[in-house]
């Protein structure tokens, strides 16, 4: 784990503690504090010129993630059926969605699967395992 990761890990584990002494709570606010370890996602790059500003509030935005989300699933799903096990990415014959925008991570070890879809612009992401059930994520404050 690198010396940032350890941080936020500590940084998380300490703030969310309620049984800090006092010498632990100065050491937590001068963990949070630290810049580099603040607000790791930073601000949304910046849209180049004559391009359309995303709007990451978008229902639209949302259901694309949510829609390929679901063929993930259902892919990894139909793969498994006549081979009892499940397949890479590159195997499931979907096409990405836009690399600019989007990071879609997918492991599997045959029995298992587990994958991630990072909206890279609005710093948010989805992801799921065999289990079917898709989750929400964002980024730590």
């Amino acid at each position: 784990m690198n010396r940032i990761a350890t941080g936020i890990v500590v940084a998380t584990a300490l703030a969310s503690s309620s049984l800090l002494l006092s010498s632990d709570a100065a050491a937590t606010q001068a963990i949070v504090r630290r810049p580099d370890i603040q607000n790791l996602a930073g601000p949304p790059p910046p849209s180049t010129p004559g391009s359309p500003a995303v709007d990451c509030s978008s229902a639209e935005r949302r259901r694309q993630s949510v829609q390929f989300a679901r063929m993930i699933n259902s892919a990894e799903a139909a793969a498994h059926g006549p081979a009892g096990r499940y397949v890479p990415f590159e195997s499931l014959g979907l096409q990405a969605l836009s690399v600019d925008e989007y990071e879609v991570q997918i492991t599997t070890d045959g029995p298992s699967y587990i994958f991630s879809i990072k909206d890279k612009v609005c710093h948010v992401a989805m992801f799921s395992d065999q289990n079917g059930v898709i989750y929400n994520a964002s980024p730590l404050q």
